[in-house]
Formats: C-alpha cells, sequence, structure tokens
C-alpha cells in the first residue's frame, strides 16, 4: 500500500502510472481528459485461504458518487510469479 502511495505521490498524471488511460477514455467516449482526472481512494485488498481458492470475489465500496459521474478503477494484482499487473477496469 505504502509503495502503490508512493507512486501515485511521485506521478505528474495519471499517464505515468496507467500508460493506457488516454486510451480507455477515448473507449468509453468520455468527455474527460487525462488531466481532469484526480486518485480519490486507495484500497488494499487481500484475500487469503479458502476464499483465494474458491473462485471470483466481488468487492464493494460506497464512495458516494452520482450514477451518472465517470469512475476508472485502476487495479494491480500480483500474479503467483510475483510480478504486478495493472488492470484499467
Amino acid at each position: 500500500m505504502k509503495a502503490a502511495y508512493e507512486q501515485i505521490k511521485a506521478a505528474a498524471t495519471l499517464t505515468d502510472i496507467a500508460p493506457s488511460i488516454g486510451d480507455y477514455l477515448k473507449e468509453i467516449d468520455s468527455e474527460a481528459s487525462v488531466e481532469d482526472l484526480v486518485v480519490r481512494d486507495l484500497f488494499d485488498v487481500s484475500v487469503t485461504g479458502a476464499a483465494a481458492e474458491s473462485g471470483p470475489v466481488t468487492v464493494r465500496f460506497n464512495l458516494g458518487l452520482s450514477q451518472s459521474a465517470t469512475l476508472i478503477v485502476l487495479q494491480t494484482t500480483r500474479a503467483p510469479t510475483g510480478r504486478l499487473s495493472r488492470k484499467i477496469a
């Protein structure tokens, strides 16, 4: 979590963290530009034990946003190899 926070703090724009974010905004026909986006919340979610072996896990957050708000989730996961992979959803 601290490493993620430091990476976000050091980034000049979200493109530094997620280089394809501009392409994703075009893909979803967003009127926002990368410069309009901010990182608002940072969550650390870990699943261990039987839950990690049983299949998909659903995590829900009440972020207090209107249904019309654009919400982009940047998810970083650690693969079994220990490498980090990043996905925009």
